[in-house]
């Protein structure tokens, strides 16, 4: 297969939003086949890799995501805004239900900390309040990030190879490493100043 240039790829994706701004059926068939993967992928890891919230969480994002589309600005990649417009809205959808139940708002590191099993015992009030200071301190400095870094570390932490976030982003792959590099050092500088040289012991 023939590679697509940037500019094609461009003139593809201002053909496939007016198309879909314009309301035909085959145009949002279009959309799914080409960014549902994406989507998915990002709102699966969000859910926690629960099938049942993340069907639900994507039908919300879906329906979000047109809602936003009149505000997309051919500047960049469509599946890049697509990335970063499902990420924020996850988030979104995720500290919601947690306020809902009462709980502390969750941060893309929670997601990435679902895997792990917590013991049902009654934990520790001071590891706790420790871990919640430290999630506010990691989801402060993620939102501090450049909007390359970040959405680059969302992607790459989301399991996409760097060629996968180069597509995505428009760019190439030493670009995306240059971002995600960049970004996991500021992040941890950023860190350290915040919670103190010793919060990864």
């Amino acid at each position: 297969m023939a590679d697509t240039s940037p500019n094609e790829n461009f003139d593809q994706d201002q053909d496939l939003v007016q198309r879909l701004l314009l309301g035909e059926a085959a145009a949002w068939k279009a959309f799914e086949e080409r960014f549902g993967k994406l989507i998915w992928g990002i709102v699966w890891r969000y859910a926690g890799g629960n099938n049942e919230d993340a069907e639900d969480m994507y039908q919300e994002v879906c329906v979000h995501l047109f809602q936003k589309l009149p505000l997309w600005k051919p500047k960049g990649p469509l599946g890049g805004w697509i990335a970063r417009v499902t990420a924020n809205k996850c988030l979104e959808l995720i500290r919601s239900r947690m306020r809902e139940k009462n709980l502390n708002p969750m941060s893309l590191t929670d997601v990435e900390e679902q895997g792990i099993e917590v013991p049902s015992t009654s934990p520790d009030p001071r590891r706790l309040a420790m871990s919640n200071e430290m999630r506010l301190i990691i989801e402060e400095c993620l939102s501090q990030l450049p909007d390359n870094y970040r959405s680059a570390l969302d992607l790459w932490l989301l399991g996409y190879s760097y060629k996968d976030i180069a597509e995505i982003r428009g760019v190439d792959s030493k670009t995306v490493a240059t971002w995600i590099h960049r970004g996991k050092k500021v992040l941890c500088e950023c860190i350290e100043k915040k919670a103190g040289e010793d919060w990864l012991s």
